[in-house]
C-alpha cells in the first residue's frame, strides 16, 4: 500500500503539462485497489495469450514430428490455457461494469455537488445544457479512461514486452527489425495525434451547443409553438449540426490517417514475418511450429503498438473532458458561516450598498434601507433599476461591490451569506415547480412536512380549494415547470412551499402577478395571519398589495398612481441616507 501511495502521490507532482492526468488520478482515490485488480487481471489475460502462442508451437512441432505425447500434453495445456484465459475475460468485463459505473457516480456526485455550492455568477454564465454536457459525456470519458482505457494501456505495454521478449528469444533479428518499424510508425502517429486534440475540443464543444440547443427548446415549446418558431428551429439545429458534422468529418480524416500510418506499419511487421517464416522453411532452419509462434508473436507485439495508438483519440478525449469538467472546479464555492438558530424575530438592514455582476457596471449604487422584525416591505420602481438585483444580494447570491447587508438576530448582525438563507423562504418570478407530485413540491420547503402541515401551507396560500380537486389531491403528479396546473395555481403552489418553511424571512418576487385581485387578497391575508409573521420583501408593480406592506424600499421612480396609492397607505420609508 505504501508504495501505491507513493506512486499516486508522484502523479500530483508532474510538470504542469501533465496536470489534467494528475487531476484524473485524484479522482480515483477510493477506487485505486479495485483498478489496481482490473489491471491485474488484464496483465493476466495477456501474458495467457503469449504464452498460449508458444504452447501452440509444441502442438503444431508434436503433429509435423508426429510425436503423439508430445501433442498430447501440449494439446491440454492449451486448451486448459484457452478456458482460463476466456473465463479472465467474463470476469474482467463483469467487474469493470460495476466498477465503471460507481466510479462514474462518484465523479458526477462530486461534479453536481460543486455547481450546487459554486457561487451564483460564475456558475450562471454556462449554459444549462452545457453542464449536463459536462455532467454526463464528459465525466463518462473520465471514468471510462480510469476503468478501462489506463488499465488497458498497462495492459498492451506488458503483453508488447512479454512478446517482444518472447520473439527475441527466439529470432531476435526479427524482434530487431520489428523494434525499428515500431517507433517510427508510433512517431508518425504522435505528430498526428496533436491536430487530434484540438479538433476532439472543438467537438465537445460543439456536442455541449447541440444539447444546449435542443434542451432549451424543449423546454420553452410553448414559445416556439406560439411564435410558430418550429421551422425555424430545425434549421436552427441543422445549422449547428453542419458546424458539428463538418468538425467530425475533419477529425475522422485525422483519425483515419492515424489509423493508416499504423497499418502500414503493421504490414510492413506481418509482411516481414511471414517473408522470415517463408525463407526459414525452405532452409530448414525452422519447423511449421515455429513460424505459426512467429507470425503470432509478431501480432501480439504489432498488436498493442496498433492497440496504443489507437488509445490516443481516447486519452485526448479523456484530457479534453477533464478540463472541461476542471473548468467547473475552477470556480469559487459560496462561503459558508456559522448561522444562528432559526429564531422567529429577524431585522435586515442594508448600509450604501452597491452592486454590479461585472465589477465595472453599477446596477445599485449607495441602497441603505432599515426594516425591523415582521415589517412588510415593497420594494417599488420601474423595470431595470435593480429590485432582483437587491434581492440576489439580499440573498447572498452576489456579493455587494462595497457596503453590507446585514441581519439582526438577538442582538448580533450576520452578514448576509450562504448559511442565512437557512432563514428565508424564496418566492422566484415565474413558473419554478418541479416534476412530480404537489406534496413533494411543497417538501423541497420542509422535507419532514406532514401532510397536514402540507394542507395548511396550500389553505394559507389559496391553493388547497383547487389542489383537493386534482384526480390525486396533493399526490396529483405535476410535469416539468409544473405542466397540469395553470400559471396561476402554480404560483399559489411555490407560496404555499415557501410558507411550509416557516422561515422568518419572506421575500415575493412578482409572486402573485398571474393571480386575479381576489385570490392576490386571499393570498396576502393568508400571508398576514402567519404567526409569528415573517419580515417580509415584496417586489411588486401591483399598487392592490400596498395595503398590506408597512414600509416601503424605493429604487428609482415610480408612477403616480402609485404615488397616490402609498400616500393613502401611509407607507413609511425604509431607506435613508
Amino acid at each position: 500500500m505504501k508504495i501505491i501511495k507513493q506512486f499516486f502521490s508522484l502523479i500530483k507532482k508532474l510538470p504542469e503539462k501533465w496536470v489534467n492526468f494528475a487531476w484524473i488520478f485524484d479522482k480515483s482515490k477510493g477506487f485505486r485497489l479495485k483498478l489496481i485488480f482490473i489491471v491485474a487481471i488484464d496483465v493476466t489475460s495477456s501474458l495467457l495469450s503469449i504464452l498460449i502462442a508458444m504452447i501452440s508451437r509444441n502442438v503444431i512441432n508434436g503433429a509435423q514430428g508426429k510425436d503423439q505425447n508430445q501433442i498430447a500434453t501440449f494439446l491440454v495445456a492449451y486448451l486448459a490455457a484457452l478456458v482460463v484465459n476466456l473465463g479472465i475475460g467474463v470476469l474482467s468485463s463483469m467487474y469493470v461494469v460495476v466498477v465503471n459505473e460507481r466510479f462514474n457516480f462518484s465523479i458526477r456526485r462530486k461534479v453536481f455537488d460543486r455547481i450546487m455550492r459554486s457561487k451564483w455568477i460564475p456558475i450562471s454564465k454556462f449554459h444549462s445544457g452545457d453542464l449536463l454536457t459536462r455532467l454526463t459525456s464528459d465525466v463518462n470519458a473520465v471514468s471510462g479512461g480510469i476503468t478501462s482505457v489506463f488499465p488497458s494501456i498497462i495492459s498492451l505495454v506488458v503483453r508488447f514486452v512479454g512478446a517482444f521478449a518472447a520473439l527475441m528469444a527466439s529470432a531476435p533479428s526479427l524482434a530487431v527489425s520489428l523494434l525499428i518499424i515500431a517507433p517510427v510508425t508510433v512517431i508518425v502517429s504522435r505528430t498526428i495525434s496533436v491536430k487530434l486534440k484540438v479538433l476532439q475540443k472543438k467537438v465537445q464543444e460543439t456536442e455541449a451547443e447541440y444539447r444546449s440547443f435542443m434542451q432549451e427548446t424543449t423546454a420553452n415549446l410553448t414559445i416556439v409553438k406560439s411564435f410558430t418558431f418550429e421551422d425555424a428551429s430545425m434549421e436552427a439545429l441543422s445549422r449547428i449540426q453542419d458546424k458539428r458534422m463538418k468538425l467530425i468529418i475533419r477529425r475522422n480524416r485525422v483519425t483515419v490517417l492515424a489509423g493508416l500510418v499504423l497499418n502500414a506499419g503493421i504490414l510492413t511487421g506481418s509482411t516481414l514475418a511471414f517473408i522470415w517464416g517463408v525463407f526459414g522453411l525452405f532452409n530448414g532452419t525452422i519447423m511449421f511450429g515455429d513460424m505459426t509462434m512467429f507470425m503470432t508473436l509478431v501480432q501480439q507485439v504489432q498488436g498493442p503498438i496498433m492497440g496504443l495508438a489507437g488509445t490516443v483519440p481516447m486519452i485526448i478525449a479523456i484530457v479534453a473532458s477533464a478540463e472541461r469538467i476542471r473548468d467547473i472546479e475552477a470556480i469559487d464555492k459560496e462561503e459558508r458561516l456559522i448561522a444562528p438558530l432559526l429564531p422567529e424575530d429577524v431585522a435586515i438592514r442594508a448600509k450604501d450598498v452597491s452592486c454590479s455582476y461585472d465589477g465595472k457596471t453599477p446596477v445599485l449604487s449607495g441602497i441603505s434601507f432599515d426594516l425591523q422584525p415582521h415589517d412588510v416591505a415593497a420594494i417599488l420602481g420601474t423595470s431595470g433599476v435593480g429590485k432582483t438585483t437587491l434581492i440576489r444580494a439580499v440573498l447572498a447570491l452576489i456579493q455587494p461591490d462595497s457596503g453590507a447587508i446585514e441581519f439582526e438576530v438577538d442582538g448580533i448582525d450576520y452578514p448576509a451569506s450562504v448559511s442565512i438563507r437557512e432563514m428565508i423562504s424564496y418566492v422566484p418570478q415565474g413558473n419554478t415547480l418541479f416534476s412530480g407530485t404537489v406534496a413533494d413540491n411543497l417538501r423541497m420547503g420542509c422535507p419532514e412536512a406532514s401532510d397536514e402541515e402540507i394542507v395548511e401551507a396550500l389553505r394559507v396560500a389559496a391553493a388547497y380549494d383547487f389542489v383537493k380537486d386534482l384526480p390525486d389531491g396533493v399526490n396529483t403528479i405535476i410535469g416539468e415547470r409544473g405542466a397540469g396546473l395553470s400559471e396561476g395555481q402554480a404560483q399559489r403552489v411555490s407560496i404555499a412551499r415557501a410558507i411550509i418553511k416557516k422561515s422568518p424571512v419572506l421575500i415575493l418576487d412578482e409572486a402573485t402577478s398571474a393571480l386575479d385581485e381576489k385570490t392576490e387578497l386571499r393570498v396576502l391575508e393568508g400571508i398576514k395571519s402567519i404567526e409569528p409573521r415573517p419580515t417580509c420583501l415584496i417586489i411588486t408593480h401591483r399598487s392592490s398589495v400596498l395595503p398590506f406592506c408597512t414600509k416601503q424600499i424605493r429604487l428609482g421612480d415610480i408612477d403616480q398612481s402609485f404615488e397616490r396609492a402609498l400616500e393613502e397607505s401611509h407607507i413609511v420609508s425604509a431607506t435613508h441616507t
